[in-house]
């Protein structure tokens, strides 16, 4: 990553934007600056742009391609249900294969 990429970052859920879609709450922003632990993400290229967020380096929390942002939207719609589908099955053969796919050993 380097300063002007583009990336997109997920805002917080708000009283405003509770009702919207997972998509629509991604704010397309650019890293402006950095330092040695953070890129500095605003809403433009400009140097005095709205500061979007602060992300540190060893574990940034933005999205650098749609591809991602889609694949953040589906996990979000889709991990609870099928969550709760695993916690119903009572067949253990599924269950085996499903612990073996998530890496799971007791």
């Amino acid at each position: 990553m380097k300063i002007g990429d583009k990336v997109w970052i997920l805002e917080p859920l708000t009283w405003e934007n509770w009702n919207l879609p997972m998509k629509k709450r991604f704010v397309e922003g650019y890293i402006i600056s950095e330092n040695e632990l953070y890129w500095i993400i605003g809403r433009t290229l400009s140097e005095d742009a709205e500061i979007l967020k602060w992300c540190r380096k060893d574990r940034p929390n933005f999205y650098t391609t749609d591809k991602e942002v889609v694949e953040e939207c589906w996990l979000y719609a889709n991990r609870e249900s099928i969550g709760h589908k695993v916690k119903l099955c009572k067949n253990p053969e599924i269950l085996r294969k499903i612990a073996e796919l998530v890496e799971y050993y007791d």
